[in-house]
């Protein structure tokens, strides 16, 4: 790490080193581009602009063999782009380094600070909208998807789940690299056990960046909190006023509950908050602000927010997070890109500080058909988290 003191003469941004940090930071997707479970592309022509639909780049498949007849034709198949498409969004970052910053760094470098966290921010852009991409293609083929969430007798990830939801590949299952799954999905799996009390999941591998556990003849798990949770909320009493929750928990909870205990609107109202269904309360004499939006993002990482409304005391909600975890094959998706776009900096002589901005133009598109198969390239589950 730099320390001393640096002028602002020996510190320059140059656009051409952060261009190969943005290169660097698309081939180290930490999980899905790390397991081959999304292809990166950088072939995207020239000239596609934001909003426009292209046909993703993939062979539509042959089909199997026929008998033929002697001395007849064999039937002649095109071989043939799919009909699967995208649209090109253009995505980009951009961020400031003040004269004051290039002089005082005691901390850090600003540019080895701004080259590391472009790469990481532009890796958890796009391993966002594969995860988005590979969920979406759940609504449009359901039967993918194996949902087994229930509010009244929570059913977690384990090998039932995990085999009932890898049973939509059929024989096609070769390629399978790894299941992704929300990080207190994987701490429930870690408590699971056989019948002689040994663990049916292992930890493989663990570095500064990735965790790999072997799942008992179903084999890798990766961990990824960018994988969905979503909360449905069941409200009780008098008038309750709606509650929505966002967010992915920080904690292996249990069903979440909230009670009303002092009556009133906004910045008025108290509540207490369990995280196991009402047999402790960790959270208590929490008082609803004026904007009605409770904010546990840093404990919890749970943001609640209320409508406008009164409370009473009879107000309760209750609530399990549904979990999506994904079972994919190698090239479930494809990242299709120009070339890492550009990167661009100019100097703002009104507030003495350099400008940089980076951006990139791209598709995100999970394949309905892989190459030499004829099934998606994802397994969705979706229980309790």
């Amino acid at each position: 790490m730099a320390t001393g003191i640096t002028t602002t003469s020996q510190f320059a941004v140059t656009p051409q080193v952060l261009l190969e940090a943005v290169r660097e930071g698309m081939q180290g997707l930490q999980v899905l581009g790390g397991i081959g479970a999304i292809t990166i592309n950088s072939s995207l022509p020239e000239g596609k602009y934001a909003g426009e639909t292209v046909t993703v780049p993939y062979l539509a498949h042959l089909g199997e063999w026929a008998d033929y007849s002697e001395n007849a034709e064999i039937d002649i198949t095109q071989l043939s782009d799919s009909a699967e498409t995208s649209s090109v969004v253009r995505g980009g970052k951009a961020f400031t380094v003040t004269d004051m910053a290039r002089i005082l760094r005691g901390y850090a470098s600003p540019m080895e600070a701004g080259r590391q966290m472009i790469q990481d921010g532009l890796g958890m852009y796009v391993e966002k909208k594969a995860i988005a991409a590979l969920l979406a293609l759940g609504t449009s083929i359901p039967a993918i998807v194996t949902d087994v969430h229930s509010s009244s007798s929570p059913r977690f990830f384990d090998r039932d789940v995990a085999i009932r939801a890898r049973s939509v590949f059929g024989d096609e299952t070769r390629g399978i690299v790894g299941t992704v799954a929300h990080s207190q999905v994987v701490n429930r799996m870690l408590t699971l056990k056989d019948a002689d009390g040994m663990p049916l999941l292992d930890l493989l591998d663990q570095n500064d960046d990735l965790g790999v556990y072997n799942f008992k003849g179903l084999g890798r798990v990766y961990v990824s909190d960018l994988m969905n949770v979503a909360y449905t909320v069941t409200s009780s009493g008098t008038t309750p006023p709606v509650l929505t929750v966002s967010g992915s928990p920080k904690g292996m909870y249990d069903q979440i509950r909230i009670e009303c205990t002092t009556l009133g609107a906004f910045g008025t109202a108290v509540i207490k908050i369990s995280l196991d269904g009402g047999v402790t309360y960790p959270l208590t004499g929490v008082t609803v602000p004026v904007s009605g939006i409770v904010d546990r993002s840093s404990d919890l990482g749970l943001t609640f927010t209320f409508a406008s409304g009164t409370f009473a005391t009879n107000n309760v909600y209750t609530m399990w997070g549904k979990a999506s975890t994904l079972i994919l094959k190698r090239g479930a998706a494809v990242y299709w890109h120009n070339n890492f776009g550009s990167i661009e900096s100019m100097r703002d002589v009104r507030r003495k500080n350099e400008v940089v901005a980076a951006d990139i133009l791209g598709v995100c598109h999970a394949y309905k058909k892989l190459n030499g198969g004829t099934r998606p390239g994802v397994a969705i589950a979706k229980h309790n988290i």
